[in-house]
């Protein structure tokens, strides 16, 4: 080695520009390198090799924002001297260096673990709840459990398999049949058609289109014959009843089933895991009650009313099939079978054909329903399921960065993917429970205070400074890591569940309308009225707490509406958003029940 040889690498080191240059340009090569393997090599999650890359590409980034840090610095003279004399005592330096880290990772790890365990101890003392396993619907008997009867068991089991249907149903997996149908796969169209102009929307006041809907099994017919369909064409709600006379078994044994007192899917609320547990009975629970919602709209049609109360009943008690379930989805699930099972109701009432018996049947099921109450108990369960998601991902870090059971390392990773992968390798315990304290802090201040069941009201200053804090940067990036990926699609949760339970209070008095209206042949000038003979309580506005605005039309209907999301009255409008079939805008105009069929009064 010559001399200039010497002097670079004596340079290198006691000279702290260039050192810390050279380890810089160093640590950024090592970063490409663990780059490059992260995303070309195919190698399981959670293997040694896998680890390594992920610990080994964390490290070099550090070590590159420390040595880039120290360069800077190193043009301070001050600075640069204090650099140099600990360059020229490398092992006492790197012992410093050594004992700072495990200094940091004790501290880090007492501060977090003493925050989050006083902040629950404090919480739990006021009456929270953390565990999941609190929160779940307490256990019934399979012989009473709607959930539980044999068509579930075939459902269930026909749509995920035997293996993994063994976890709810054990040993009756074994009798069923592999190779029929799913019993509760019964849609009311198919895609080889297109159906326009045929379903009805209450919340527009449009009535369902039977004779669209005859038209459409009758062409269907030319090309399958899964729905039966008359030689001759007749009236459009006795063909269409005999088109779903298809699944008349089905509804038939759903109907018997749907008997038993109870209802309990059985959840693995207890995995270890909690992005595995399987949700397999939500859709089929929306989907007949899709079904049971045409079926009931023509028998009506056909002047069966007797009939259409019963499918709207089971329709209710399908609604109710996964009541408690603490995970957002599940109200999410019964909002939108609310939305169906309304339009039945709302066609009976515009053609005044609910009886008296009738009526009274309904208004004792929806005083049932608590959309506000049961957004509450899944937002707390949505807390506890981040927190035990948390725990998990503390025990399994290499899965941080695709917050998922398995990750497809064979597709193309973003540099941020790998980055949320590598650091959660070397964070340390204590930041996971400051993750947990800020989820519990950001649904106890901010996510809950929304709604108060209690009152029956929506807040909706409250809900804007949710979203005022959600749209600014959270203020600790790491403590607030799972907070950033949980929190925000919670954002709009409160006000999905104030306009169900507000459609839940206008349908309640829209019914009570039509009994003063059965018993005095006209409607009432205040709503005042129909308390209590008709109504215990006539509910009041959750948006602004006043009565819900009511008034006699000219021609002898009503208007009958919630002020809605913007708080402002618009006279009774509502606002659809834009494209060839606009839906609601929940968000702009009121929250309208219509007394008839309308044409042309929304506003885009």
């Amino acid at each position: 080695m010559n001399e200039n040889t010497k002097k670079l690498f004596h340079l290198a080191w006691n000279e702290p520009r260039r050192f810390f240059f050279y380890l810089m340009a160093l640590a950024i090569f090592g970063v490409a390198a663990m780059y490059a393997m992260s995303v070309l090599t195919v190698e399981p999650v959670g293997s040694s090799l896998h680890k390594a890359t992920l610990i080994s590409f964390a490290v070099f980034i550090l070590t590159a924002v420390f040595s880039a840090l120290l360069f800077v610095l190193a043009w301070i003279p001050p600075i640069s001297r204090l650099l140099t004399w600990i360059l020229q005592r490398r092992f006492f330096a790197l012992v410093c260096v050594l004992t700072l880290v495990a200094l940091f990772y004790a501290v880090e790890n007492w501060r977090g673990r003493h925050a989050w365990q006083s902040f629950r101890k404090a919480e739990e003392a006021r009456g929270e709840i953390f565990d999941l396993l609190k929160l779940v619907p307490p256990p019934v008997p399979d012989d009473q459990n709607f959930a539980m009867a044999d068509i579930w068991v075939r459902e269930i089991t026909l749509q995920i398999g035997r293996e993994r249907a063994r976890r709810w149903y054990g040993d009756r997996v074994d009798l069923v049949n592999t190779n029929a149908t799913r019993p509760l796969e019964m849609p009311v169209d198919l895609s080889v058609l297109d159906l326009t102009n045929g379903a009805g929307n209450f919340q527009k006041g449009i009535k369902t289109d039977l004779a669209a809907w005859q038209n459409y099994y009758r062409q269907l017919a030319e090309k399958t014959n899964f729905f039966p369909v008359p030689a001759t064409p007749s009236a459009p709600a006795d063909d269409i009843l005999i088109s779903l006379s298809r699944y008349d078994k089905t509804i038939e044994e759903l109907r018997r089933a749907a008997s038993l007192p109870y209802s309990r899917f059985p959840l693995i609320y207890d995995d270890p895991n909690p992005m595995s547990i399987l949700l397999p009975h939500l859709a089929p629970l929306k989907t007949v009650v899709r079904t049971l919602q045409l079926r009931a709209i023509a028998e009506l049609g056909a002047g069966k009313e007797d009939e259409a109360l019963d499918d709207v009943e089971l329709m209710l008690r399908v609604l109710n099939a996964n009541h408690g379930e603490p995970l957002a989805i599940a109200p999410l699930v019964q909002i939108s079978e609310l939305h169906l099972i309304l339009q039945p109701i709302w066609e009976g009432l515009v053609a005044h054909q609910w009886k008296e018996s009738h009526l009274a049947k309904l208004e004792a099921e929806f005083s049932k329903l608590d959309f506000l109450s049961d957004s509450t108990h899944s937002m707390r369960g949505e807390r506890a399921f981040a927190i035990t998601g948390i725990d998990y991902w503390e025990q399994h870090r290499q899965e941080m960065g695709g917050l998922m059971e398995t990750k497809d390392y064979t597709s193309a990773l973003s540099f941020e993917d790998v980055c949320n992968d590598a650091f959660g390798q070397i964070w340390p315990r204590g930041w996971f429970d400051q993750n947990k304290l800020s989820i519990a802090r950001t649904y106890g201040d901010l996510l809950l205070p929304v709604i108060e069941p209690q009152n029956h009201r929506v807040f909706l200053a409250r809900q804007r400074e949710l979203s005022r804090v959600l749209d600014t940067p959270f203020p600790h990036p790491v403590y607030d890591w799972f907070s950033r990926v949980f929190i925000p699609a919670l954002q709009g949760f409160s006000r999905k569940a104030a306009r169900a339970e507000s459609l839940v209070d206008l349908a309640r008095v829209a019914i009570a309308l039509e009994r003063y209206h059965l018993a005095h042949g006209n409607f009432p000038q205040t709503l005042d009225a129909l308390a209590p003979q008709f109504l215990a309580k006539v509910p009041h506005d959750l948006i602004t707490g006043e009565p819900l605005k009511y008034s006699i039309a000219p021609d002898g209907n009503y208007s009958l509406y919630s002020v809605g999301w913007n708080e402002r009255d618009d006279g009774g409008k509502i606002v659809l958003g834009k494209g060839k079939a606009p839906s609601i805008d929940i968000v702009q105009g009121d929250w309208v029940w219509f007394s008839a069929a309308q044409e042309g009064t929304a506003t885009h």
